[in-house]
């Protein structure tokens, strides 16, 4: 974190850049977190808010995101900001505590979204396969296309499953580092061929606007990346697994 924060006369001088965040295009106010000691590591990072209607802050142009407009994500420069003592959030010691606890959340709450992406994609699929005839029986009827759909549903099951329970750690704030992990992964992994597959047994009809799903499947890439890569989801799971079973457990 090159962010810094610097104790001044009258409160904090902030002074770096912040970049990927969602609705940076158009917010007036950010929670942001800084490095007031570098030699402290995470225990010197600490938690403000900062107002863009202030001196000192500039917006950063909006990213041009493949079907992720809508999110406004962006960036935003400090240079001499000047924040309150009022203005502290969380300080030093505590701050990046509730930053995890936050993201464990937010990962959640993505891998809710693939929940959704992908209960809609399915159902769209099956009235269609149920509409439409080939052979003298509908699509459905079709075992190829039967069982294709079937593996889609078992996948979207289990999805939701992973979510229900991480949220109910969460909402009985309970340790769910683990839980969100292992939900925010699987929807990475399972939400964008198990969208493919639901596209591919609509036929060509799959890729018609009118359907949507073409959207989705541009979202789920993006769910693969945001509050964590499935890349740390596989560090915070195998994190998990080493203090659990390790040499030193």
């Amino acid at each position: 974190m090159r962010t810094r924060a610097e104790k001044v006369a009258g409160g904090w001088r902030l002074d770096g850049e912040k970049g990927w965040i969602t609705n940076a295009a158009i917010a007036d106010l950010f929670i942001t977190y800084v490095q007031t000691d570098v030699s402290a590591g995470w225990r010197g990072i600490a938690c403000f808010l900062v107002d863009a209607r202030k001196p000192g802050f500039t917006r950063c142009p909006a990213y041009d995101l493949m079907g992720g407009h809508a999110i406004g994500a962006g960036g935003f420069m400090l240079e001499n900001y000047l924040a309150s003592d009022e203005d502290m959030i969380a300080p030093p010691g505590e701050a990046f505590k509730l930053a995890m606890k936050g993201v464990n959340g937010a990962r959640v709450y993505v891998a809710a979204m693939c929940v959704g992406m992908l209960g809609h994609a399915l159902e769209t699929a099956l009235a269609y396969g149920a509409e439409r005839r080939a052979f003298g029986k509908s699509l459905l009827e079709h075992q190829g296309l039967n069982w294709s759909l079937g593996d889609v549903a078992n996948d979207l099951e289990a999805l939701r499953g992973l979510v229900a329970h991480a949220g109910h750690l969460i909402d009985r704030e309970e340790d769910a580092v683990m839980a969100a992990a292992h939900a925010k992964k699987f929807a990475g992994r399972v939400t964008l061929p198990r969208l493919a597959d639901c596209i591919q047994s609509m036929g060509a009809a799959g890729l018609r606007e009118e359907y949507g799903l073409h959207r989705h499947l541009a979202c789920a890439k993006i769910a693969a990346y945001t509050d964590g890569s499935t890349e740390m989801m596989n560090e915070r799971i195998g994190a998990g697994l080493l203090k659990a079973y390790g040499p030193a457990a």
